[in-house]
This record gives structure tokens, sequence and C-alpha cells, in this order.
């Protein structure tokens, strides 16, 4: 390409003001030019004519990717509103004495020295501490938000005819914007939670007879919180830029 564009250029002579005036020659150099560029769209440009479905193809795989992802971090949002093992509670003492009790957002479980565990719900009138009474609320919109979240995801498939198409990216958008809102909202009760448990361990005035652990649950919320970012981030992401050949390209008229 290098050797005939130099060619072309040695018998191109230029006029200022005046359309380009080719010496006796140029016609067949071009001509040659020609040849060359559709021989290069041959053998090197069909690659390049496949980048666009290429494209379409990995944000497909994106999207998919990213609303199993954030799924999976919704039911472990369920899990963790359902399970009592946010915080265990161990009673040192005798072998008589001996008692774990596991707290969770609506019911604690209290299993004795001979194994037998016996769950209740709490009472409305129990005081809960604040961190648990802050963490129902939270879960429980998570959960609603991720509900809306895997609605909007499917609805926004690219394999779907719920919306038109030029709709889905940014019913897409939206998905993994609400994904991110919800695993937001699990990650703030989860670390609360985790920050008190802490605390309580290295307080020196508590008791030293009670041990607080983390529970399973806390486990639990903290890989569902990151799977809903990171699934939200890949709807986020999966958005394909605007197509360059939607673009109108216009063409100067050649002077006589």
């Amino acid at each position: 390409m290098t050797r005939v564009q130099n060619y072309l250029l040695k018998n191109t002579t230029w006029h200022p003001g005046f359309p380009q005036t080719v010496v006796p020659g140029a016609d067949h150099c071009y001509r040659n030019l020609t040849r060359a560029i559709r021989a290069l769209n041959l053998c090197v440009k069909p690659w390049e004519r496949n980048l666009p479905h290429l494209s379409k193809m990995v944000s497909v795989g994106r999207q998919m990717l990213g609303l199993v992802l954030a799924t999976i971090g919704f039911l472990g949002s369920i899990i963790i509103c359902a399970l009592p093992m946010w915080i265990v509670t161990k009673f040192i003492g005798n072998i008589v004495t001996l008692q774990v009790i596991w707290n969770g957002l609506w019911m604690y479980c209290v299993i004795d020295f001979t194994g037998q565990i016996k769950c209740e719900v709490y009472d409305y009138l129990l005081y809960l501490p604040q961190h648990l009474t802050a963490a129902r609320f939270m879960i429980v919109t998570a959960i609603i938000i991720g509900f809306f979240g895997v609605l909007l995801g499917v609805v926004g498939g690219k394999c779907t005819n719920f919306v038109d198409e030029r709709d889905k990216s940014k019913v897409t958008l939206a998905s993994g914007i609400v994904f991110l809102t919800a695993g937001l909202m699990v990650m703030i009760p989860v670390c609360w939670t985790a920050i008190t448990i802490i605390q309580d361990i290295y307080n020196p005035v508590l008791v030293r007879a009670r041990k607080w652990e983390l529970g399973a649950s806390l486990y639990i919320g903290w890989a569902a919180a990151g799977l809903l970012f990171l699934g939200g981030g890949l709807l986020c992401s999966s958005c394909p830029p605007r197509d360059k050949d939607d673009c109108t390209v216009k063409y100067s008229r050649a002077l006589d």
C-alpha cells in the first residue's frame, strides 16, 4: 500500500484552488491502487466486518453472566433474611450450663449441651439491638429491590421480545443500577453487625463467660453483596456503545 501511495503522490500534481489534476499515467496507478484495496478487503477485512457481531456476542455473554451472578446474590439475600445465624452467642461455663444461641433477624435458636435445637420467633415486645432492627428493614428492602432487578434483567435481555431493541439497553442499565443498590442495602447491615460483634469481643467490661462470634449469615451476606455488585456492574457495562454505522456520512460534491 505504501509503495502504491508514494507512486500516486509522485505522479499527481495539486493546484491550489482547483480540483486535483492527475498527469498521464495516474489513471493506471489509480486502477492498481483500487485493485490493491480490494485485495486487502478480501484478505484482511473479513474479521473487521465481523467485529460488530463479535461485540454483540460479548455484550450478550456479559449481560447473561451479570444477570446470573446478580440472581445468585439475590437468592443469598433471601437466605440471610431467613437463616437465624447472624450472631452466635456462646455461654462458657461447666458442661451442664454450656449452651449456644443463634440470633437471626426474626428468630433465635438455643442449642443445649445435649445438641438439641429449639427455635422461637422473637416476641414483638422483646428489645432487639439497633443493628438487627436496621438489618430487618434493609434486608427486606434489598430483597424487594432485587426482585425488580431480576424482572428488569429478564425484560431487557437480548434474547427476549418484551421491549424494543432500542429500549433494551436502558432497561438493562436500570437493572444493573437496581442490583448495585440491593448490594449496598445488604452490605451495610452485614458490616454493621460484624463491627458490633468485633467491638463486643474486645470489650473488657463485658463478662467473659459470654462470647460472641460471627454467624454464617454474615459470611453469606458478604458473598451475596459481592455477587450483587459484580452482577450489577456487568449489566451496566453490557450496554454497547452506539453503532458507528448509524452516523450519517456526507460527501462533498466533486467539481467538474
